[in-house]
């Protein structure tokens, strides 16, 4: 699974998700954008380098790549929820404070 073969993912999800308000709404839609899109090109290319196995019939099928969590602690859904949520708020005022600094 993605969380043992590639670790660094987890560290690029969270400093997107605890990155600064500034910028405003448009600069959030972007970076926003942005991750989305390199979060499927990094998919794209985990499906396209699996490797080939041999299946029972002796056939070559390709490895499916697991890209879901097993299981995520409510603390966690409820602090990236409000995390969220005071982003969204300062992006709307076009406020900039930085949250990290603040939840440390």
């Amino acid at each position: 699974d993605q969380e043992s073969q590639r670790p660094e993912r987890q560290v690029q999800f969270f400093y997107f998700m605890l990155r600064g308000t500034g910028g405003g709404r448009d600069k959030a839609h972007k970076d926003m954008g942005d991750f989305v899109s390199e979060r499927r090109k990094q998919r794209q290319a985990d499906q396209e380098a699996a490797v080939e196995v041999k299946g029972r019939c002796g056939k070559r099928k390709k490895k499916k790549v697991q890209w879901n969590s097993k299981a995520i602690p409510e603390q966690i859904v409820f602090t990236l929820r409000v995390w969220g949520l005071l982003r969204g708020l300062c992006s709307s005022l076009s406020v900039d404070i930085p949250l990290l600094d603040i939840f440390a």
